[in-house]
């Protein structure tokens, strides 16, 4: 029987380091279709970023009520013209602003190619050192295995190509939204704990927090070790430092009322609603329940990261940092009040949810299938609505991202009992045709 699984990983080592470079391709041409077609045209939700940019750069405030009326004036935004993104976007989207709207929505396009291709790799330099590390990973994973076998060019290839593939992708492509930078600082914060680099992990963390209702659910998570707790305080310095210069020219009180103000709007915005966002809150109205409003479901999943983390914390086998990023990543997909888009954040947790014990892994595998095109699946005719239609695949997408949380939690709880024989981890990949060491360090 170990012969015949010997033979049966050697045979999946070869298709997969064959097919590996054809899956890239494919991810390469998908990302360069979506640039050009969207290369004559300044993307729908990158003209807030630019415009907030252009107020802050002139010493206005973008929480003011003539950012709306700018974005009518110059891009025929008649509605949702609301600035409620955090004050720590300010350094960013000053410089998105520098260039003219279209040239700088071009280098935005192609900055998105390059950080989900970056990001993938820091991914996998990543999950060679969780195999090692975290107690979740076991020798009954053939999944397991079959990635501890492959090299890591093929690793990456078949990951960046998969990841480029992905509806949700394109999505924020098309969009012009954040998403890919937000996966882009997860997968660095990921292998910066992993190999316990402080600063880029604050740096990392910092770039998360850009999306308020993924880096709080992630900071809590981290707030469970020490060298969480460190990250925290320090992206906590840069986030503060970022958004210092909004208060030279905008009085805290004018601050917190506009800013209050938008974030109220957020909810009422025909693309914030139920049928339109993913996880419990679609499930919710999907069943027929009364909104809770996307707070509610925020707090239920700060409330699910901190029950995690708990219970994590207070058994006899020690969790890594990232294990605790991981279980607050797939927490965040479950809960938190997402687009379809922004599911790029599941991206980083991949490889760690393949090699998962046996029946995670296979129920992770299956998820994230679903996922990387979940808009193309068949869509109960019932439910057809506007935000469905303009979001397709959200009922699908929100399923999957629970199964992902279910499997992560669930052999977390698997190792905390002792129930998983640590994964015999062999030494990486040497460089060479059979898979150069693609490492972000």
């Amino acid at each position: 029987m170990q012969a015949g699984l010997r033979m049966t990983l050697e045979t999946l080592k070869v298709a997969a380091f064959r097919l590996a470079p054809a899956v890239f391709a494919a991810g390469l041409a998908h990302l360069a279709f979506q640039i050009v077609k969207h290369w004559d045209v300044v993307t729908l939700d990158f003209r807030f970023f630019w415009l907030a940019g252009e107020f802050w750069t002139s010493g206005l405030s973008p929480y003011d009520e003539a950012y709306a009326a700018q974005a009518d004036a110059q891009f025929g935004v008649t509605q949702g013209g609301i600035w409620y993104y955090a004050p720590n976007w300010l350094p960013l989207a000053a410089v998105m602003s520098i260039p003219d709207a279209l040239t700088a929505s071009r280098i935005w396009l192609m900055t998105n190619a390059g950080m989900l291709l970056g990001g993938c790799a820091f991914s996998v330099a990543a999950y060679r050192k969780m195999s090692i590390a975290s107690p979740v990973f076991c020798a009954g994973s053939r999944i397991g295995r079959l990635l501890t076998a492959l090299p890591d060019r093929t690793l990456y290839f078949l990951l960046a190509g998969a990841a480029a593939l992905a509806q949700a992708s394109a999505n924020t492509l098309h969009l012009g939204q954040c998403s890919i930078l937000v996966f882009f600082g997860a997968s660095m914060l990921i292998y910066a704990a992993a190999a316990s680099r402080l600063f880029l992990a604050a740096a990392a963390l910092a770039l998360v927090m850009l999306k308020p209702q993924i880096g709080i659910l992630i900071c809590a998570g981290l707030a469970f070790t020490p060298f969480g707790r460190r990250t925290v305080a320090l992206a906590a310095v840069i986030s503060i430092l970022a958004a210092a210069p909004v208060f030279a020219f905008t009085p805290m009180p004018d601050f917190a009322a506009d800013f209050a103000g938008g974030v109220a709007q957020y909810t009422d915005q025909p693309y914030n609603t139920p049928p339109a966002v993913t996880g419990l809150r679609h499930l919710a109205w999907t069943a027929g329940a009364a909104d809770m409003g996307s707070a509610f479901y925020l707090l239920l999943a700060l409330a699910l990261v901190v029950t995690a983390g708990i219970h994590a914390s207070t058994g006899r086998i020690t969790f890594q940092t990232t294990d605790f990023i991981a279980a607050a990543i797939a927490i965040a997909a479950m809960a938190s009040p997402l687009h379809v888009y922004d599911l790029t954040l599941l991206a980083p947790i991949a490889l760690y949810a393949f090699a998962l014990p046996a029946p995670a892994a296979a129920v992770s595998l299956a998820s994230f299938a679903v996922i990387l095109r979940a808009g193309n699946l068949p869509y109960p005719a019932g439910l057809l609505r506007d935000g469905i239609t303009y979001y397709p695949g959200s009922l699908h997408a929100s399923l999957a991202a629970i199964a992902i949380a279910a499997a992560v939690i669930w052999s977390a709880a698997e190792a905390r009992r002792g129930a998983l024989t640590p994964i015999a981890v062999a030494p990486p990949a040497q460089a060479g045709r059979a898979g150069r060491v693609i490492s972000p360090a």
